[in-house]
């Protein structure tokens, strides 16, 4: 049986990372490990698979290895149809010209100055005025799917539109998922006002590439999808490969492509063509099976093909029989049709590694294919998840390519190919304040004019011009209007002039954030913010733009200082990190840890503490060979950038906690109750080990607290409320409780999932104004506890007016409420505790007052220097013992030897709870 969006993982791959008997797995501990060593056997992560593998370990099922993301899904469906409620809660865009990855662009058929994009993990957008870079508008932030491929209009009418869901060109072997699959196609007959998912599409989970083609006046659509699969893991689809072509608008379709050579399944599609004569010409990429890439197949009617085997000859005959052919790219101008094609050999670990000296550009002319000399093979470094080409509308001679940066061709016929680099991804540095004179760089126009970010993924000459060309790449759309002094001659080896581009970005808010910072006063919105291939922003002058970059790389956990807020900390993958006075910086590596790896600030004695377990970026369940790291944290002291007191350690140090962890750990969080010289954390693991360690930074002593209380999975976030015993914990996994409090030190712990859809939890904290209230960063976007202690509360969904995605962390701040959220593909959002409080920039905050409560601990009455509205009585479980109205005492001889929780109201609305030890 087949199960629809859910990966479910098999031991397919030969291991030869980790070796294991076969052995009966029994508890949930041994099974979680045991899918985890079949997911990952002889695997060596590089590039951008190490954030989808960070991924499957945070999500993934311990009990049955799968990642069911069919549950995101159902939810968004149903919020889309008003069966989801949700609270009315202020999200505010903070804006942005950073925008994340996008593979689909179109100019708009009815308006040549609108543009539409589709980003893979923020949905589909346009901007009106896409040449004088206008703000870009979101149109399907309420989607079952923000995961966009493709895109294209019906000729015949051209106020219908067609949107292909989901990703599948990011890994290096033949994964078909980047953060969420897709959910099909939707479609729009208003020019883009309105849209419908085609229900007849639903199992199309990836949708590389959609055309539509006049058939004697009947428009007939042709849809190019994939199945999925990761290091042996199949994501399963019904149906899976093929070109499904439909010819009643997208009500019913039928597969069309003839099976692979010697197989019983169709060929996979990568790219399809349309030529001006109404000829089909499809790229192929591999299958589930590694098999029927590197082709180009050909109709004249949609219905019988032609199979063109060129490159696949080619790179046998040169590279031996273990060449594998990779995924086909197209272009074509009148009916001259270009073809890139790939390929590459299995490494030691049994994966694909597309080889740049694979990749080949073909020329079809009047029925004759011919070869071209590529540019230097560094022009497409990971041509599995960057490649694109794009054909001169005016001359069929001309070409641009793209993969790292984009290369220009004048003359494809000519005796002597000169291939001219025309962009440089590197120029992205030279427009930030703080990475110029971090970097020594020099900054000019003749620099910044050619950036177009890495990794390009699509190229579109805008209508019939040879000057206007559109990029999209990892960081958004790029523009040239002048494009053809890129088809100059060159002068030895460079033109005599260069074509200029312009990043169109304005408000376009696609970037994948992992993690977030919020500055510590009141009023002052500024954030740090790291992101998935994009390094670390800040927004300090109300936007995030290029010259607000303050890391590179990818951006992981990053710090405000909370006493000297001009003391900032950005990182990037696997503990590199910047130590930012004003606009100063520093670097300090470690060299060993998890991808993006947890870390912790403590603003009082100016460490940082980094888990180190796990080397080389490879984020693991590990018991054996690399633990050597497992039970240790390292210590960076800052003070030495301060020209402070060193403490008594060096710049570095590593201690050991004495934990007996068998696994890296995953989240770390200090207590802001103790002592700078005897600092108490909480940390967890990946198996959902709970362990406070005292006495940090010289004499650490540990001890277990979750006292098997908690489900084996990831912990991905850990808070501590008004007391040290006061801590919240949360698991990202599918298939586990996923939300654990306890109010006495992990004594005892209360499972809060409630009414929580089954989705990962990726990080969650309590109000700081009320430790009752919890709020928590989901698949399925923002969710709050308003009462943690009423047995009877239930979780309200945040998200009337917040997109459906993915959000990794949430930061409050106490002293006016501020809430930052950093989300997976639709950039940072500002909201407040006080529902329906809009967030400004200078906020008359009035925080609550210091009030007291005495004495504690007490034998009878416990009084308040306020007058209270009312009070409440939890016992340290939480439930409500007793409720009183107004006054300035309760009275507690009658109540037994314990702590008690006291939640009281102020006659401003404003609650604090007391924590109330009653003696005999």
């Amino acid at each position: 049986m087949k199960h629809r969006n859910v990966i479910m993982f098999g031991a397919s791959l030969i291991g030869l990372f980790i070796l294991f008997q076969e052995v009966e797995f029994s508890t949930t501990e041994e099974k979680y490990q045991k899918h985890i060593l079949e997911a990952f056997e002889g695997v060596k992560l590089e590039g951008p698979e190490k954030s989808t593998a960070r991924d499957v370990l945070m999500t993934m099922n311990p009990k049955t290895g799968e990642i069911p993301v069919t549950n995101v899904q159902e939810h968004f469906a149903a919020k889309r149809k008003g069966r989801a409620s949700e609270t009315d809660f202020k999200w505010e865009q903070i804006n942005t010209e950073i925008a994340g990855r996008v593979r689909a662009i179109m100019v708009d058929p009815n308006d040549g100055n609108k543009l539409w994009a589709g980003a893979v993990t923020g949905g589909l957008w346009y901007s009106s005025d896409f040449r004088n870079n206008s703000a870009w508008i979101p149109v399907s932030d309420d989607w079952e799917s923000l995961s966009i491929s493709s895109i294209s209009f019906d000729p015949n009418n051209t106020q219908t539109f067609y949107v292909g869901t989901g990703e599948s060109f990011t890994s290096v072997n033949i994964y078909r998922e980047s953060t969420s699959a897709g959910a099909g196609i939707y479609k729009t007959t208003d020019g883009g006002t309105t849209w419908t998912l085609l229900s007849s599409t639903t199992a199309f989970d990836y949708v590389n590439d959609i055309v539509v083609r006049d058939e004697e006046g009947t428009s007939v659509i042709y849809a190019g999808v994939a199945s999925g699969i990761y290091q042996g893991n199949i994501f399963s689809s019904s149906p899976s490969d093929g070109l499904f072509r439909s010819a009643d608008g997208g009500i019913t379709w039928t597969q069309v492509l003839p099976n692979i050579a010697g197989e019983s399944v169709p060929y996979a599609v990568s790219d399809i063509e349309l030529t001006s004569s109404g000829d089909l010409f499809v790229g192929t990429m591999r299958n589930l099976e590694i098999k029927g890439a590197g082709l180009i197949l050909n109709s004249s009617d949609g219905l019988t093909w032609q199979v063109e085997d060129r490159h696949v000859t080619q790179i046998t005959s040169e590279f031996g029989s273990d060449a594998i052919p990779g995924r086909v790219r197209l272009a074509s101008q009148g009916d001259i049709v270009y073809a890139v094609a790939t390929g590459g050999f299995l490494n030691s670990a049994n994966q694909i590694r597309d080889n740049p000296n694979f990749t080949r550009i073909m020329r079809l002319e009047g029925g004759t294919w011919s070869d071209l000399a590529g540019p230097p093979n560094s022009w497409a470094s990971i041509p599995w998840h960057a490649l694109a080409i794009g054909v001169d509308p005016n001359n069929s001679d001309r070409l641009a390519i793209g993969g790292l940066n984009a290369h220009a061709l004048s003359s494809a016929t000519a005796g002597s190919l000169s291939w001219v680099e025309v962009s440089d991804w590197a120029s992205m540095y030279h427009f930030s304040d703080y990475l110029i004179p971090y970097f020594g760089l020099q900054n000019s126009d003749s620099v910044t004019n050619h950036f177009v970010h890495a990794d390009i993924h699509a190229i579109e000459f805008v209508g019939s011009s040879s000057d206007e060309v559109l990029f999209s790449n990892d960081g958004g759309v790029h523009f040239s209007a002048d494009f053809t002094k890129s088809f100059g001659i060159p002068s030895g080896e460079r033109l005599d002039e260069y074509s200029s581009f312009k990043h169109v970005n304005n408000s376009f808010a696609t970037t994948q954030y992992y993690t977030v910072a919020l500055h510590p006063d009141a009023g002052n919105n500024e954030v740090l913010a790291g992101s998935q291939d994009n390094s670390t922003h800040t927004n300090e002058d109300g936007a995030i733009t290029y010259a607000h970059m303050i890391g590179g790389g990818d951006g992981a956990y990053c710090f405000f200082d909370q006493d000297d807020p001009d003391l900032r900390i950005t990182s990037s993958q696997v503990n590199n990190y910047n130590i930012w006075i004003g606009e100063v910086g520093y670097f300090y590596g470690f060299g060993s840890g998890t991808f993006i790896n947890p870390a912790e600030y403590d603003d009082r004695s100016n460490l940082l503490y980094a888990n180190v377990a796990v080397d080389g970026g490879f984020e693991m369940l590990i018991t054996s060979l690399q633990g050597q790291l497992l039970d240790n944290i390292a210590i960076l002291n800052i003070n030495p950038f301060l020209e402070k007191d060193m403490l008594g350690l060096d710049t570095l140090s590593y201690i050991t906690l004495g934990t007996n962890t068998t696994t890296a750990f995953s989240f770390l969080k200090l207590s802001p109750h103790d002592d700078a010289a005897n600092a108490t954390m909480i940390l967890g693991n990946q198996l959902g080990d709970i362990y406070r360690v005292t006495g940090l930074p010289n004499n650490p002593a540990s001890a277990k607290i979750d006292n098997d209380q908690l489900p084996v999975g990831y912990v991905s976030s850990i808070d501590i409320g008004d007391t040290n015993g006061d801590i919240l914990v949360t698991l990202s996994n599918y298939g586990v409780e996923s939300v654990w409090h306890t109010r006495n030190g992990g004594v005892t712990w209360n499972n809060l999932d409630r009414n929580l859809p089954d989705v990962p939890v990726r990080h969650g904290i309590f109000n700081p104004l009320d430790d009752q209230q919890i709020i928590l960063a989901t698949e399925t976007g923002i969710w709050g506890l308003e009462n943690a202690l009423d047995e009877s509360s239930e979780w309200i969904s945040y998200n009337a007016n917040f997109p459906n995605v993915r959000v990794d962390m949430i930061k409050a701040r106490g002293s006016d409420s501020v809430i930052v959220a950093a989300t997976h593909g639709r950039g940072l959002f500002l909201g407040k505790f006080s529902q329906g409080q809009v967030v400004e920039e200078v906020l008359a905050v009035d925080p609550i007052p210091n009030y007291s409560v005495y004495p504690n601990p007490t034998s009878g009455n416990v009084y308040f220097d306020f007058e209270a509205s009312s009070v409440q009585v939890f016992s340290i479980e939480g439930k409500l013992l007793e409720q009183f109205g107004k006054g300035q005492e309760v009275d507690l001889s009658r109540y037994e030897k314990g702590v008690y929780l006291l939640r009281i109201t102020d006659n401003l609305s404003k609650t604090k709870s007391f924590r109330i030890l009653k003696e005999e």
